[in-house]
């Protein structure tokens, strides 16, 4: 819990997005975190921006054997086995830098 006695679980909902930057003509990437996923009130703790000037955002899955990138959960049946996350982010100087991860979804299969 973030803050005692308020009423969260030990579930979380964070969301990642990209968004239109207010200041500049450029996108941002956002994050929202809900810790009361038992409330039916989107009174959840806000959104933050946590990364200015992005260029690109793409994500790719995998299903057991290869890297696709798309993902149907009804054709495929279930979730993909992980997800890449790569963003890529505007430079002054050196033009772009990209960073990509991946998540295990602990769910699939």
């Amino acid at each position: 819990r973030y803050v005692p006695d308020q009423p969260t679980s030990d579930l979380n909902l964070i969301e990642y997005s990209v968004g239109a930057d207010p200041e500049e003509k450029g996108w941002v990437l956002l994050r929202k975190e809900n810790s009361n996923l038992y409330s039916f009130s989107d009174s959840g703790g806000g959104q933050y921006t946590i990364g200015e000037g992005i260029q690109g955002f793409n994500l790719r899955y995998f299903d057991g054997k290869t890297w696709l990138d798309s993902w149907d959960s009804v054709s495929h049946k279930g979730l993909p086995w992980a997800v890449e996350i790569e963003v890529q982010f505007r430079e002054p100087r050196n033009g772009q830098r990209s960073f990509k991860s991946w998540v295990e979804l602990a769910l699939a299969r």
